[in-house]
């Protein structure tokens, strides 16, 4: 039986590998005739300076969220015929992917695939996270280099 997929989250993180994470996507969207659900996870980065911390938490998770949604609708735009969503949420890149996936009945997830430092050797990968959780299938788009 051949897998079909109709319903694509893909969960993008503003590094410079989403553009071919997200072109896969759409390439796989057109031969499955699949709609695109994108996702982001916003948190509050380290080393933010001092000066941000005169706002509230509040105003800085709307101003995070608002920057990723705005990047996630330009993104968007450039497929607009594939995709049925976007959606950007505080949260871990893990649990928002997971999260979408299972609010959309997702029949695939598309993820990048990050290098492996000390941190996540210890923690455990985003995307090997996700994998383990997934209810449906997961692929995991190398770098083309």
């Amino acid at each position: 039986m051949v897998a079909m997929y109709r319903t694509v989250v893909v969960g993008l993180d503003g590094s410079p590998r989403e553009s071919h994470v997200f072109q896969v996507a759409v390439e796989l969207a057109k031969l499955h005739g699949a709609r695109l659900h994108l996702c982001r996870a916003v948190s509050i980065p380290l080393g933010l300076p001092d000066a941000v911390w005169s706002v509230s938490t509040a105003q800085l998770d709307a101003a995070l969220l608002a920057e990723a949604e705005k990047a996630l609708k330009e993104r968007a735009d450039t497929a607009r015929e594939l995709v049925a969503s976007t959606r950007a949420l505080i949260g871990q890149p893990a649990d928002v992917v997971d999260d979408v996936a299972r609010e959309t009945k997702a029949d695939l997830i598309i993820i990048g695939a990050h290098g492996y430092g000390a941190v996540e050797r210890l923690l455990g990968t985003t995307a090997s996270k996700i994998v383990h959780r997934a209810k449906c299938s997961v692929l995991v788009v190398r770098n083309p280099q």
